[in-house]
């Protein structure tokens, strides 16, 4: 995969950039060692190295493994952001699995199982001593990409890697202020369709704990209106075992008007609001 016409690029990226050999070994996480004062070796770099670089200049890696990158426009982008290398590659630079997803992207492509599980088996060693500096977005993307050739055994690995991230304690916090929530649950339903009740139940137990859900609902559904347009993580929310954290939220008078106006508005969302209160498994007197 680490072709001649992917080799010409790197080194055309590094003339056009005027990159030094250092900072060409930083962004390929490499020791400078390894490179020479003329070219750096081609035998050295791994597909991982690669992928790091990618992401780092947020360049398609298949394009680049297929030396297709316009190296003209990448010098364009690069001095018009203003990039500060060292920083912005400190920055990226807290753990490997920051090139994840992009590194995901192209083992779907080659489809390559043993890649993705090894790209996640560094992410674990990571998320063992660094759990906040991994995306959960991006263990979920490596989840859909799995569902299709992978086995059971495969997701629990993947729940393991989703429980040591969520035991951090100030990534929890971060987790109730930004968006990744809904990964959670996606993530947590695939295991769950998978066989893998066991890590789902987990995943569950570690996100009571830090009182993510608690959170989420209050905030959610205080504005329900906009919740229930734009997100279809609610339904997920329900279907791996959150039910029981609703109820008092349901209860309260606003509550009920103002998911009544946004469930209502159009068939989708009068199926949405079926779905919901079978999903609650609500008796009648208690159905919104």
């Amino acid at each position: 995969m680490i072709t001649n016409l992917f080799w010409k690029n790197l080194n055309d990226i590094q003339s056009h950039l005027n990159l030094s050999h250092e900072e060409m070994a930083r962004l390929l996480h490499m020791p400078t060692s390894k490179f020479s004062k003329a070219k750096f070796a081609q035998k050295d770099i791994s597909l991982l190295n690669v992928s790091q670089f990618a992401d780092f200049f947020n360049i398609s890696l298949d394009l680049l493994l297929k030396g297709k990158v316009d190296t003209a426009t990448l010098k364009c982008h690069y001095h018009h952001q203003n990039y500060d290398l060292p920083q912005r590659f400190h920055q990226s630079a807290k753990s490997p699995a920051f090139a994840f997803r992009n590194l995901l992207k192209v083992s779907e492509i080659y489809q390559k199982k043993d890649l993705i599980l090894k790209t996640l088996q560094i992410s674990e060693k990571y998320l063992a001593t660094n759990p906040k500096y991994i995306s959960l977005l991006a263990i979920t993307e490596g989840c859909k990409l799995m569902k299709n050739f992978f086995t059971t055994e495969d997701y629990k690995f993947i729940g393991r890697l989703s429980a040591l991230e969520l035991k951090d304690e100030h990534y929890g916090y971060n987790l109730k202020q930004n968006s990744s929530l809904p990964d959670l649950y996606e993530m947590a339903i695939l295991l769950e369709h998978n066989n893998s009740k066991n890590w789902t139940y987990q995943i569950r137990k570690i996100n009571s704990r830090y009182a993510i859900v608690d959170s989420y609902c209050t905030q959610k559904l205080s504005n329900s209106k906009q919740f229930c347009r734009k997100s279809g993580h609610f339904l997920d929310l329900i279907r791996i075992g959150f039910a029981e954290t609703l109820p008092r939220y349901i209860n309260c008078s606003n509550t009920k008007i103002s998911l009544r106006k946004s469930i209502f508005h159009g068939d989708q969302y009068s199926r949405f609001f079926i779905d919901f209160t079978q999903s609650m498994k609500l008796p009648p007197s208690k159905k919104i």
